[in-house]
């Protein structure tokens, strides 16, 4: 290869790289922090593993994955997405679940068990000063439908039989579980695929009005199903 043709080549997958979305991986089923976009094949199915925290400070965990229903606040958002870049996601939980409480009861993270003095505290309310330096990415428009829209029109069920809590090492002073941890199935309904778009921070709206609504990100993808299809009769 001469070295003009090197350096044309150079030229064009720089301007590739330019066009690209910054901080997005190319094509559907790619993951990205907290969110993924993924293929369902037509009749087919398709899983992806996501993690959960609570909203409603004083409800109890949902016993079942509710529906869902848009993104969450713009100021959890950040709060989550700093918890999980600095990884306090998995090492430090009740931080982050407390952090999230905090700004849906707008009451200090230190005052939501006032009975009860909390090692993570400290932590939550650094958690949230940190995060609003922070800015969040619009919603994408090219990555496919939103899980909330493709489950409202009917094109695409979305079900969990694994979805639970996770046992962590800090736990709330009522013992009651927050973080949860799950694989969603998506099932097309349709005979066309369909490109299916799992935004960061969706909220699964709780089925009971007794149990929390919880925010949910994408964790991995973990497979893509081939479609189901029907046998067919061979004439004998």
């Amino acid at each position: 290869m001469t070295f003009k043709r090197f350096f044309a080549l150079t030229l064009l997958l720089v301007a590739f790289l330019a066009a690209s979305p910054p901080g997005y991986a190319q094509g559907p089923g790619d993951f990205v922090l907290g969110e993924t976009s993924v293929m369902v094949p037509a009749n087919g199915t398709a899983t992806l593993a996501f993690e959960t925290f609570c909203l409603d400070f004083g409800k109890a965990f949902p016993t079942t994955l509710g529906t869902p229903d848009g993104r969450a606040d713009e100021s959890v958002l950040q709060v989550v997405r700093e918890a999980i870049e600095n990884d306090m996601a998995e090492d430090e939980p009740l931080a982050l679940q407390l952090a999230v409480w905090s700004l849906r009861e707008d009451t200090p993270a230190t005052e939501l068990y006032p009975d009860d003095e909390l090692p993570v505290e400290e932590t939550a309310a650094k958690l949230l000063t940190d995060s609003e330096d922070g800015s969040l990415s619009a919603l994408r428009t090219d990555r496919g439908i939103s899980l909330d829209e493709a489950v409202a029109d009917g094109s695409i069920q979305a079900t969990s039989s694994d979805f639970s809590f996770v046992e962590t090492d800090t736990v709330r002073p009522d013992e009651e579980p927050y973080h949860g941890r799950g694989t969603l199935t998506l099932k097309n309904t349709t005979d066309k695929p369909i490109e299916v778009y799992f935004p960061f921070g969706t909220v699964f709206k709780a089925a009971n009005e007794d149990e929390q609504d919880i925010v949910a990100y994408a964790v991995e993808l973990e497979q893509l199903a081939t479609a189901t299809v029907a046998p067919t009769n061979t004439p004998a």
